[in-house]
């Protein structure tokens, strides 16, 4: 999703006077008898979801696992095109990554084209403290936070989440709103809900699994932006 969908990302479309800002993320349902996805059991391979707002699919996001011995590097790469009448009225490109060792976020690095803005941030592992910079202020996070990704299922026990777009500390309270039935590109998934409030919002889905497979947002202009997978490997 765009991170941050987010993503989990942030998607800004100008149309008809209307601002629209989002921070996009997907989700699913962690049980006692589920083994969650987290640094130490993250599956190899690439996640793809689509990105939609008010029902019409307006990107893709793809979220991939790459385990070199004891390093994980998530990438997730996020492409937004809002159209009207054939021409492009927003266009955004993310490319993320983060580097996990022992269970933990040592670094990452974010790359944004946001409708011809460039967007950098970056940090790293410096002893009990992420250091870097966004777009070259400098920025400074406590060791062991998690990101704005949300892949990680133990993300949902947290108070405070790193937005990876802008290396910037976002405090959140997270609810957990029981089990559900999706039904998604991906077919009928078992899901639990999460609500997520305070410098994020968002509605999180996570599987039996612990995949994150949808999250939802309402935009500024009252219109649905969501994320639902469409495949997995």
């Amino acid at each position: 999703m765009i991170q941050s969908l987010s993503a989990v990302n942030r998607l800004v479309i100008r149309s008809a006077g209307c601002l629209l800002a989002t921070v996009l993320f997907f989700a699913s349902f962690v049980s006692s008898d589920a083994e969650a996805i987290t640094a130490a059991d993250a599956p190899s391979g690439t996640f793809i979801y689509q990105v939609m707002r008010g029902g019409e699919v307006i990107g893709e996001q793809r979220l991939t696992f790459d385990r070199r011995g004891d390093d994980l590097t998530v990438i997730t790469d996020a492409k937004v095109d809002v159209k009207l009448l054939g021409l492009s009225l927003y266009d955004f490109d993310q490319h993320v990554e983060e580097v996990w060792q022992d269970g933990k976020m040592v670094s990452f690095s974010s790359v944004a084209d946001d409708d011809g803005q460039d967007k950098k941030a970056d940090m790293a592992r410096s002893g009990e403290k992420l250091t870097g910079t966004y777009n070259g202020k400098k920025r400074e996070a406590p060791f062991g936070i998690y990101p704005s990704s949300f892949w990680n299922a133990d993300s949902v026990k947290q108070t405070q989440i790193i937005d990876t777009s802008r290396a910037k500390i976002r405090a959140v309270t997270i609810k957990d709103n029981g089990a559900v039935t999706l039904k998604l590109p991906y077919g009928n998934v078992k899901a639990r809900h999460y609500t997520v409030e305070g410098d994020i919002q968002r509605e999180l889905w996570y599987d039996e699994r612990g995949v994150l497979v949808a999250g939802e947002l309402i935009a500024k202009d009252g219109s649905t932006v969501r994320q639902e997978l469409l495949r997995a490997p």
